[in-house]
């Protein structure tokens, strides 16, 4: 039984721990958006915290602009060749 609960309550800490650095970085990538006009460090910076959230290999955004659709940002091992296509 108390194996069980103190198996529980370190699940919880874990749980809670995550989302607290979600949050962190969430309030951080406000921070940004509210400070600077550059659209290209915003949209680099919310890719970066995107891969961190979701714990994942790489993260872009896309824009449409008129009818063209290109990366507009990118994270991961092949940034360099994505962004602008």
């Amino acid at each position: 039984m108390k194996e069980n609960l103190k198996k529980d309550y370190e699940a919880k800490i874990q749980k809670m721990s995550r989302e607290l650095r979600e949050l962190e970085l969430l309030l951080r990538s406000q921070e940004l958006i509210n400070s600077t006009i550059h659209l290209d460090t915003v949209l680099d910076y919310l890719m970066q915290l995107a891969v961190k959230i979701t714990d994942c290999e790489a993260a872009s955004a896309l824009l449409l602009e008129g009818d063209r659709l290109y990366f507009a940002s990118a994270s991961g091992v092949k940034t360099s060749q994505i962004k602008g296509v």
